[in-house]
């Protein structure tokens, strides 16, 4: 399965590795990253704008390009205080550590890790508030729009809109659930599986635990971490990394080994 690890970002910027506290509530699965000083890792803003790599769209269409964004954002929109993420005209920046870019880049060849399906990247002050967000998709692993049926679960392909929702839950502040394998921000994931579209009540938990209305002061120093998400063979196995996970939902269909997707940011 895929295993996240952390990516070296510019100089000159603080790096998180291993200075991050993750807590949750105890009857939760859910974990809220924070940053060294103690604060909810968080944005501030109404709305994030997202740019998205035209060669995302050349690969999978536009259309179904721009549905499998929608779909993910879609399921974090609507608690308290969260913001919604909305998909921008044009094209992002190439990804650059140094830039604070919110952009959903397609990366081929895949410099990290072969068995990560995606990487997260979050810039955030030392209050916890984020700066800005980078999503890199691994271009070297089969990714598709998955319909809904017995027939799309059986394709040996990851769905895009469950990767996707699942790296929207870091960008606003989630980390793992590793307890729940019903949660969004599971660890794990297999090819043809796409219940992360839709949100858990753990998920939902979370995310109202960082957008639930709590006021946090301001800070200034940027703090940028980095995570991401690999493909593996064991089956919903923790991990010491982030990852995304899946279960089928009611059709019958035999579950098949998990792709990690790790990421920690």
């Amino acid at each position: 399965m895929p295993t996240c690890s952390r990516i070296h970002v510019a100089p000159g910027l603080l790096m998180t590795l291993g200075l991050l506290a993750f807590g949750s509530a105890d009857a939760h699965a859910y974990t809220v990253k924070q940053s060294s000083h103690g604060h909810s890792v968080h944005w501030r803003e109404g709305t994030i704008r997202f740019r998205m790599d035209p060669l995302i769209a050349a690969v999978h269409g536009r259309a179904k390009a721009q549905a499998a964004v929608r779909i993910a954002a879609d399921a974090w929109r609507g608690f308290g205080t969260a913001p919604d993420i909305e998909l921008a005209p044009g094209a992002p920046p190439p990804y650059d550590p140094e830039r604070r870019g919110n952009g959903i880049h397609l990366v081929d060849p895949w410099p990290h890790e072969a068995d990560k399906l995606a990487l997260t990247v979050t810039t955030y002050g030392s209050d916890g508030r984020i700066i800005g967000a980078d999503i890199l998709i691994n271009g070297e692993r089969s990714f598709a729009v998955l319909e809904e049926s017995p027939e799309a679960a059986a394709l040996p392909v990851h769905d895009l809109a469950a990767v996707l929702a699942h790296e929207f839950g870091h960008v606003l502040g989630l980390g793992e659930s590793e307890d729940d394998p019903e949660a969004t921000m599971w660890p794990t994931i297999g090819t043809g599986e796409w219940h992360q579209r839709t949100l858990s009540e753990d998920d939902e938990a979370g995310v109202m635990a960082i957008y639930g209305g709590t006021e946090l002061s301001a800070g200034t120093a940027a703090v940028p971490n980095a995570g991401g998400c690999a493909v593996g063979a064991a089956r919903g196995g923790k991990g010491k990394g982030t990852a995304i996970g899946a279960l089928l939902l009611g059709l019958g269909v035999a579950r098949r080994p998990r792709t990690r997707l790790l990421s920690r940011r």
